[in-house]
């Protein structure tokens, strides 16, 4: 399974891959990029990976964009595949969970487990974060009007007051939020525990230019 991110010719790219959700292959590789600031990556993260062909397809892509591959792959096999493609492909990669069990295998006599994905089991909060970002999906925007009832917080404003990022933040804090543009009159609004995102209104006409100049330059890029 790939996340689709978009990929230019200008940016390095990093392939942040896991056998599990890869969350935290993507967030180190983010730490460790964002101390080059005067460079943008593209960071693709790359979950799921339970198979050799999977390694394979993934080790020739970062050979044909000259990426590098950072993991926290825990099945022996996929790691030891891992390491063999990239040394003879010559792509730089990065074991980041490997050093860690080793070190922890340091303080106990017991053996680990290398299956994929611990951290998350019988986490309550983990499956609750979920359940709140596919609710922030599912109403975004006001596709569906139950949302508003169902959620924690709704919140109202104009165009371009950044309604989405915030529900999406707030989902990683497990709350459910809804989102819907501005009805008008303060008593319209759909819900007691609502919120209005407010923005300078120089500030919105700035961002709509900004998104209006990139969709210009994505025209004209495919002309």
């Amino acid at each position: 399974m790939w996340v689709r991110e978009e990929i230019t010719v200008e940016k390095p790219i990093i392939y942040a891959c896991s056998d599990s959700l890869g969350e935290t292959a993507e967030r180190v590789a983010r730490a460790a990029a964002s101390q080059y600031d005067k460079q943008e990556f593209n960071i693709i993260r790359v979950p799921y990976i339970r198979s050799e062909q999977q390694i394979e397809e993934l080790v020739c892509k970062a050979e044909a964009h000259n990426a590098m591959i950072c993991y926290t792959i825990i099945s022996p096999t996929l790691r030891r595949k891992l390491r063999e493609l990239t040394k003879s492909a010559n792509v730089t990669v990065v074991d980041i969970i490997g050093p860690m069990l080793a070190g922890v295998g340091t303080l106990t006599d017991t053996e680990p487990t290398l299956k994929a994905g611990m951290i998350h089991q019988l986490d309550e909060e983990y499956f609750k974060r979920v359940e709140a970002i596919e609710f922030a999906v599912k109403y975004d925007d006001g596709k569906n009007p139950m949302g508003f009832l169902k959620a924690d917080i709704v919140i109202v404003g104009v165009s371009r007051t950044s309604k989405t990022p915030l529900s999406m933040y707030l989902a990683h804090k497990r709350i459910k939020a809804a989102n819907l543009p501005d009805p008008g009159p303060q008593d319209r609004r759909p819900h007691h525990r609502s919120v209005q995102a407010e923005f300078h209104p120089f500030r919105t006409a700035a961002q709509h230019g900004a998104r209006c100049q990139r969709q210009l330059c994505q025209y004209r890029t495919h002309q």
